[in-house]
């Protein structure tokens, strides 16, 4: 009967090992992934790729401002000079930033926009049920039978007739106001 030995590694070498395997997550993660995913973007015609590892475009919007006092001036000039550019690619951390130039792209994108965003549903968590389903929040055809709805009854006339009544109201509140800081700036006075 043979017994099998197994070595037990040292702890140095576990402690490189771990080093090597993050410092290669870290590197796919942030670096070699975002190339491909912007580079992917060079087949689209008009499109405008620009790759600075991690920082993206944050460290050409922060040269733009310390230079020209403008975020987008780069951006700006780039539209200026090709007229044909339709969307720049930039990356930041591990993620892809795609601005739009072109405006039947921009129409286009607000056409159909609730086909690329979902709104998530727990940044609302603490709203009420009721809220949550309310115009704001909601999308597609309950958002439109809901705009139909309001739209019909908040219209330019039907407005029109309720501006006397909020100047009076916003009248009385400012005289209000203005009556309770006067009292309570003699009591800090008499204080």
């Amino acid at each position: 009967m043979s017994i099998l030995k197994i070595e037990i590694p040292s702890t140095m070498t576990i402690i490189v090992t771990i080093i090597v395997l993050l410092s290669i997550r870290i590197l796919v993660k942030y670096i070699i992934r975002p190339v491909f995913m912007v580079f992917n973007f060079k087949k689209v015609k008009g499109a405008f790729c620009n790759y600075t590892p991690i920082l993206g475009f944050i460290n050409e919007m922060e040269t733009a401002l310390q230079t020209h006092n403008d975020q987008h001036y780069f951006n700006l000039q780039r539209i200026a000079t090709d007229p044909n550019l339709r969307l720049g690619v930039s990356c930041f951390l591990n993620k892809v930033f795609i601005e739009l130039y072109d405006p039947e792209l921009i129409q286009e994108f607000y056409n159909k926009q609730t086909k690329f965003m979902i709104k998530d549903p727990r940044l609302f968590g603490a709203l009420h049920q009721m809220a949550k389903e309310g115009l704001v929040f909601i999308e597609g055809e309950k958002w439109k039978s809901q705009r139909k709805l309001v739209s019909s009854v908040f219209h330019f006339d039907y407005m029109n007739r309720f501006i006397p009544t909020i100047n009076q109201i916003a009248q009385e509140w400012i005289q209000e106001t203005a009556t309770t800081t006067k009292l309570l700036l003699s009591i800090c006075t008499i204080t």
